[in-house]
């Protein structure tokens, strides 16, 4: 069979098309197909007839023929309510109403029989229901604009409503805690401080997961089942999740993909405003605060947000028929005060800071005796002489606050200090969607989104001090994303779908440089020369703001610890660049889709140190030669078991880049049957240093050779299980692990 001008154009451009898989060059698409079969009152097809397709919202018409069997595909659709209307000479008209095509969704509407009559004469059917589809076997759960419309959810968090869906469980852990260890506000307010972590689904891991908002990307490259971004439940069209059995189409991760579509704007204006609040005065006050004498913890949030769609014309000089250009705007403000739960902590007494430790009792109520190392005695009178006390461990004793709760009944000595700390968290989403169709084969959408979160509090992120409330710092947490979808209509029977965006996430702490009036006050709580700490460094550039080092004192029951992220102030976030392009073609019983992806990722780090500030170890050792049997007086006579400093504050950026590419086929054999088959693949790069100084795997320059011998399992002369040197042959005691009964079995 010859083929015409116009298909042999169609089998090069797929052609090239896969030759440029192998090139450089990750997004997903969010549009689908809707397909039938046109048949007459005897069942037999009606081949070359005419198939209109329209969007009930914005007026966008496509159109096709079916095939010789009968059959027509409308491929790269957007989700939305449409009209489909048949026409052919000797029949009556058909048209159905009301077909609403979701997200990524492959929707037959079966076999459409053709009445015989006058073309005038037209026979209109309603869509009602759920369709059932029969031509995919993707395992999928969906959310609507009805639902999400309806549906209320605490914290306005689109993803907290996935857990309405089958298969979704309604607990987030991670490394056997709960989400709330990893984010503070949790699920209280959309994006909680540093974006939403999604739930396993269908038992899958969480950092399975993908998440794309109108086919762009939003998982951290780090965490992928992290959102890392917010949207606000107003400016939703759809959510949707495909845990199983998909197409090659889909990748990147193992697990499910969720999809959030937003809305766009349609050819009438809609909008609307909405106000919700959450005070303490509706609350009862914490059974153990009540307990503990602890007044009633701020408790708020405030959200308050709007929304507005439409055309955008100029009646009579620019799209006056309002079927060209459209947008959709949303904002939503949050205002919180979030409380902690209590911290318990057991801090020295204004006596022990003066080195009387006459009154330090253990939990049993008996004397803590606290040694001189000099002579292995108690002190007399269990008062460390003045003379022996260090004034740089004493100023740093006292940054930590004052005991405030003395009841030993009530501690029963677990603790002497109890506070909450107030996460307060402003914070502001934005989205901007516009779509312009200039001709009948064109749609560009361009979506614009921002989202910040400035945390301010002394624990609840993660470069703040641990337990103690030393620095109430700023956390600023800001996502920027840009997409850009191009869809355009080769033919009745091809289309090509392009999208390119990129995503930029950024943590960053407050420092004293861009607030010049706070310069001089930001760090006074923990800086060394403003409380007194006049101890040198080996390492003072380093710790260039002048931090007092950090400490740790094991051995105290819910010791303190002066202790933080090595980031702090905090510089550090990714950038993420890709581009995608996806072919549809329906070539007979075949809808071919072929697709490549390009992603580049860069993450930038630091400036860092774990160390940089000097770290003390005032633990209890009994091997230290200097331990004084209780940590707060080993500090303050100046030993310690161990200190540590990192010689530089390295800042560091790396590199990585995806490539991903699949070939499809949905082939229906016949009306009772349809194979779905593709392959998918991808390469990418290691994280690769780019720019600074920091450790990363280079595989060139691994040498086996090199490897670090590990001891093996042995037996002694005895049959004993040891452990042996494969180098010089030499014989270690083995590490038990559990208990070994004589007898019973060998030791492990």
């Amino acid at each position: 069979m010859r083929r015409s001008r116009s298909e042999s154009r169609l089998y090069w451009f797929v052609l090239v098309f896969i030759a440029l898989l192998g090139a450089e060059a990750m997004a997903q698409t969010i549009n689908g197909s809707i397909s039938g079969t046109v048949l007459d009152q005897s069942d037999a097809v009606v081949p070359k007839v005419g198939v209109t397709l329209s969007n009930e919202l914005t007026g966008e018409t496509r159109k096709t023929v079916t095939s010789e069997s009968g059959e027509f595909v409308f491929t790269a659709v957007p989700s939305g309510t449409y009209t489909v209307m048949v026409e052919a000479a000797g029949f009556q008209s058909f048209r159905r109403t009301g077909v609403f095509l979701s997200a990524v969704e492959r929707l037959p509407l079966g076999s459409i029989r053709l009445a015989m009559g006058e073309v005038t004469q037209t026979v209109v059917v309603a869509a009602q229901g759920e369709a059932v589809s029969i031509e995919n076997a993707d395992v999928t759960g969906s959310i609507t604009t009805r639902q999400l419309d309806q549906l209320v959810v605490k914290g306005r968090d689109p993803l907290s409503l996935l857990r309405t869906l089958p298969g979704v469980t309604t607990g987030v852990f991670v490394n056997g805690g709960d989400k709330s260890e990893l984010d503070p506000d949790g699920a209280q307010s959309n994006g909680g401080i540093y974006g939403t972590l999604t739930p396993p689904i269908n038992g899958g891991r969480m950092f399975w997961n993908t998440i794309t908002i109108d086919g762009q990307i939003s998982s951290n490259p780090d965490w992928p089942g992290l959102f890392e971004a917010a949207v606000s439940v107003d400016a939703m069209s759809e959510l949707k999740v495909t845990s199983n059995n998909y197409t090659a189409e889909y990748g990147r991760n193992l697990g499910a993909t969720v999809t959030l579509v937003t809305k766009s704007g349609t050819k009438s204006f809609h909008g609307g405003g909405n106000w919700f609040k959450r005070h303490e005065m509706f609350n009862a006050n914490d059974f153990f605060n009540n307990r503990d004498g602890l007044p009633k913890p701020l408790y708020r949030y405030n959200s308050f947000g709007f929304s507005v769609g439409g055309p955008i014309y100029i009646p009579k000089k620019f799209n006056a028929d309002r079927d060209k250009l459209f947008f959709f705007y949303s904002q939503e403000e949050w205002r919180t005060k979030n409380p902690t739960s209590p911290i318990f902590i057991t801090v020295p007494t204004a006596l022990e800071r003066k080195g009387d430790f006459s009154q330090t009792l253990n939990q049993a109520g008996s004397l803590i005796p606290v040694n001189d190392p000099l002579t292995r005695q108690p002190f007399p009178n269990n008062v460390i002489p003045a003379s022996r006390i260090n004034p740089n461990a004493q100023a740093l004793l006292g940054v930590l606050p004052q005991p405030n709760q003395l009841n030993r009944s009530l501690t029963q000595g677990a603790y002497n200090y109890e506070w909450q700390d107030l996460c307060i968290t402003p914070k502001r989403i934005q989205g901007l969607k516009t779509d312009y169709l200039p001709n009948s084969k064109d749609r560009i959408s361009l979506g614009l989104r921002r989202w910040w979160s400035d945390d301010r509090a002394y624990t609840c992120f993660v470069v703040g001090y641990s337990n103690l409330p030393l620095l109430q710092h700023h956390y600023y947490y800001s996502t920027d994303n840009a997409l850009i979808n191009w869809t355009h209509i080769v033919s009745p029977t091809a289309t090509n779908e392009f999208n390119a965006g990129t995503v930029g996430e950024k943590e960053r702490g407050q420092v004293p440089g861009p607030y010049p009036e706070r310069a001089s006050t930001y760090f006074d709580s923990v800086n060394r020369q403003k409380v007194g700490y006049k101890l040198g460094q080996f390492f003072g550039e380093a710790n260039p703001y002048g931090f007092i080092p950090q400490a740790s004192f094991g051995g105290v029951p819910n010791p303190p610890n002066i202790s933080h992220d090595g980031r702090l102030p905090g510089d550090q976030g990714y950038l993420i660049f890709h581009a995608g392009d996806h072919f549809s073609w329906v070539r007979g019983p075949h809808t071919f889709k072929f697709g490549l992806d390009w992603e580049w990722n860069l993450a930038t780090d630091g400036p860092s140190s774990a160390c940089g500030d000097g770290c003390f170890d005032f633990g209890r050792d009994t091997n230290n030669p200097g331990d004084a049997n209780w940590p707060f007086a080993t500090a303050l006579i100046g030993n310690f078991a161990s200190y540590r400093e990192t010689n530089n504050r390295p800042q560091y950026r790396y590199e990585r880049k995806n490539w991903q590419w699949f070939a499809q086929d949905t082939w229906k054999v016949n009306r009772k049957l349809t194979l779905s088959y593709g392959l998918r693949f991808a390469a990418f790069t290691n994280w690769n240093l780019a720019v600074g100084t920091g450790s990363a795997f280079v595989p060139g320059r691994y040498d086996p050779k090199q490897e670090s011998p590990l001891f093996r399992p042995a037996l002694d002369a005895s049959g004993r299980r040891v452990a042996q040197d494969p180098v010089s042959g030499q014989l270690f005691p083995a590490v038990y692990i559990g208990a070994y009964v004589p007898g019973v079995g060998q030791p492990y």
